[in-house]
């Protein structure tokens, strides 16, 4: 069982490609905040930490993609605190197998295929803010509303129009992101055969 789960994983810690760089850029929070605004930069910052409680921006995302990806049946079913939990007792079960000298955690953070899956759901959540904040400002502009704040607003959705939210807005933006994932990282069969 030991090595027949450690041979599943290998195909997961693809040591990172050289050019990628683990360093931001510089401008990039100069970059958030022109594209988002001040207000919503945290919301980032929340979502890009590694962090047992998310944050309201960060939870409401990951239910609905959680929902997508088919790993609930219904959205918003559990809290994403009990997901992170369960990931965490797995990824613990699986150091536990490995070999003494074996740093799983450091291997899969290091990997190119969780590199790529960690760009897409930025990329994901990045439009998941954005259709958020237009939303809200369309809503604010239809109703009178004065709410500005996107937590308080995505906490009074319910987890189905979080969904929608989610949802990646057409088939072609789907693939746009898809196809720059493959460009910078290389195809997700490939990485995750290798």
């Amino acid at each position: 069982l030991k090595e027949a789960s450690l041979s599943q994983l290998s195909s997961f810690v693809t040591p990172a490609g050289a050019g990628l760089k683990p360093e931001p850029s510089d401008g990039g929070d100069d970059a958030l905040q022109a594209l988002l605004g001040n207000e919503e930069v945290r919301h980032v910052v929340d979502f890009l930490s590694d962090t047992d409680q998310p944050g309201p921006v960060s939870a409401a995302f990951w239910q609905a993609e959680l929902y997508l990806r088919q790993m609930h049946e219904v959205p918003g079913e559990r809290p994403v605190q009990e997901d992170i939990q369960v990931a965490q007792q797995e990824l613990t079960m699986l150091e536990e197998r490995a070999p003494p000298d074996f740093k799983l955690q450091e291997a899969l953070e290091q990997s190119t295929l969780f590199a790529r899956q960690q760009f897409v759901a930025a990329a994901r959540f990045g439009y998941f803010l954005r259709r958020a904040q237009q939303r809200l400002r369309l809503e604010a502009m239809l109703k009178g509303e004065l709410e500005k704040d996107v937590g308080i607003y995505l906490a009074r959705m319910g987890p189905e129009e979080q969904v929608e939210i989610v949802r990646t807005a057409s088939l072609e933006a789907a693939r746009a992101l898809e196809l720059r994932a493959t460009e910078l990282f290389g195809k997700y069969q490939e990485l995750s055969a290798a």
